[in-house]
């Protein structure tokens, strides 16, 4: 499963970014791979419609799960009706987020 991460930079220890559609980088964590691939969001200072067009991303990316602290009602629904699940990251690095999801011990927001 591909996983989609809200980030504050490009590696592992970067933290887990505040607002989805504000993040500045996105992580796509690789369960199969055991690796990471980061994404710069191009469309963090735009001013309206950014959590749409990242949710929608993560759906032609083909991701099995979000990663995030906060999501906006638009992007929400854009995921909801992809039916793809968003768990509540606690405070900590990508890596800590990435082994409390394989733990089974994150929030399962949809």
């Amino acid at each position: 499963m591909r996983i989609m991460i809200s980030a504050s930079d490009n590696n592992p220890e970067a933290f887990v970014s505040d607002h989805f559609g504000r993040s500045p980088y996105f992580a796509f964590y690789s369960e199969l791979q055991n690796h990471y691939d980061f994404l710069r969001n191009s469309a963090v200072n735009h001013e309206h419609g950014v959590g749409i067009s990242i949710a929608q991303m993560a759906v032609d990316q083909g991701v099995g799960a979000i990663i995030c602290k906060k999501l906006g009602p638009k992007a929400l629904r854009i995921i909801q009706e992809s039916q793809i699940p968003v768990y509540e990251s606690p405070a900590g690095t990508l890596e800590d987020v990435v082994d409390a999801f394989k733990k089974g011990t994150l929030i399962r927001l949809v």
